[in-house]
C-alpha cells in the first residue's frame, strides 16, 4: 500500500493575498485568457462557469471551486446569466500535491471564504476589484491578520482533504467540442517544441483552419498560435525555476530566435529570462 502524506492546514501555508472580490461574471467573448506569477481560486456562487486551462476545459456549477497553479493559462466566462463567482489569488509558500484542481464545496467552505471577504471589507482593504498586500499589513491587526489567513489555510486544507479522500473528482466536459478542445491542448502541450503552425495543427487534428479558430476563439479567447505561445512560456518559465539556462529554456520550448523568445517573455512576465531566472533561484 503507497503512503501518502497528510493533509493539514500547515500543509498549506499563505504568504500574501493580491486580490479578493466576488463579481459577475462575463459572458463568452468578452474577456481574454490570462497566466501570473500566483495562485488564484475561482468559486462559483451561482449559476454557472466555462473554465479553460492549458490542459483541458471544465464546465463548472454552482458551489464548485477551480484553483489555478502560478503561470498556468486560464480563461472563465459565463455559461448562464446571473452567474456570480469568487476569487483570492495568493501567494503561498506551501501547497500540497494535488491530483485534481477541481473541488466541490460544502457551505461550510463557501462561509468561511464569504467570511474572510467580509472581513477585509470591513477593514477597509478591498477598493474595486482587489487587494493589496501591502494596505493589508497597514489597515489589518496582525492578530486579525493571521486569524484570516489560519481560516483560509485551514479551509483549502479541508477541502484537499476531502480530494485525497475521493480520488474520483469531478470529471471535465464531455461535450464533442470540448473534448476537441482537449485533445488539441494536449497536442500542443506535447509538441511544442516542434515548428508548429496553425494550418498544420488543423491538419493533425482533422479539421478545417477555420474551425481550429472557432475552437479556440470559444474556448481561449484568443488565437490558437497565441495560446500555444501562452503555453511555452509558461513552460520555459518553469524550466528557467528548475535551473535550465535561457537558451536551453528557449529552444525546449520551440522559439527557434532567442531575441524573440527574450521579447516574448518580458512581455509576458514583466521581466527578462535571465532576471526571472535569478529571481526563481533567490526563492529557492
Amino acid at each position: 500500500m503507497r503512503w501518502k502524506p497528510a493533509i493539514t492546514p500547515h500543509t498549506v501555508s499563505v504568504s500574501a493575498f493580491y486580490t479578493a472580490f466576488t463579481a459577475p461574471l462575463l459572458r463568452v467573448g468578452e474577456d481574454g485568457g490570462e497566466a501570473h506569477d500566483f495562485w488564484e481560486l475561482l468559486c462559483v456562487l451561482e449559476g454557472e462557469v466555462s473554465a479553460t486551462t492549458e490542459r483541458t476545459m471544465h464546465i463548472l456549477h454552482a458551489g464548485e471551486m477551480i484553483l489555478h497553479r502560478p503561470m498556468e493559462f486560464h480563461r472563465h466566462h459565463s455559461t448562464l446569466p446571473d452567474t456570480r463567482i469568487l476569487i483570492f489569488s495568493f501567494s503561498a509558500d506551501r501547497m500540497p500535491s494535488l491530483r485534481h484542481f477541481i473541488f466541490p464545496l460544502e457551505a461550510e467552505d463557501i462561509a468561511a471564504f464569504q467570511e474572510i471577504l467580509t472581513a477585509f471589507r470591513s477593514a477597509g482593504a478591498v477598493y474595486d476589484y482587489g487587494i493589496c498586500h501591502t494596505d493589508l499589513c497597514q489597515l489589518i491587526p496582525p492578530l486579525c491578520l493571521q486569524r484570516l489567513l489560519s481560516s483560509f489555510e485551514g479551509t483549502l486544507a479541508r477541502i484537499f482533504l476531502r480530494e485525497q479522500k475521493d480520488a474520483d473528482a469531478l470529471p471535465p466536459a464531455g461535450e464533442h467540442e470540448a473534448a476537441l478542445f482537449r485533445n488539441t491542448v494536449a497536442y500542443l502541450y506535447d509538441s511544442m517544441a516542434e515548428p508548429l503552425t496553425a494550418p498544420g495543427i488543423a491538419r493533425q487534428m482533422g479539421m478545417s483552419l477555420s474551425s481550429l479558430k472557432r475552437l479556440f476563439s470559444r474556448y481561449a479567447g484568443l488565437g490558437v498560435m497565441a495560446y500555444l505561445r501562452h503555453l511555452r512560456l509558461s513552460r520555459a518559465a518553469g524550466l528557467l525555476a528548475k535551473g535550465y539556462r535561457v537558451g536551453e529554456a528557449a529552444a525546449a520550448t520551440g522559439f527557434s530566435s532567442l531575441p524573440t523568445f527574450c521579447t516574448a517573455f518580458r512581455r509576458m512576465n514583466g521581466v527578462s529570462p535571465s532576471s526571472y531566472k535569478k529571481m526563481s533561484n533567490r526563492r529557492l
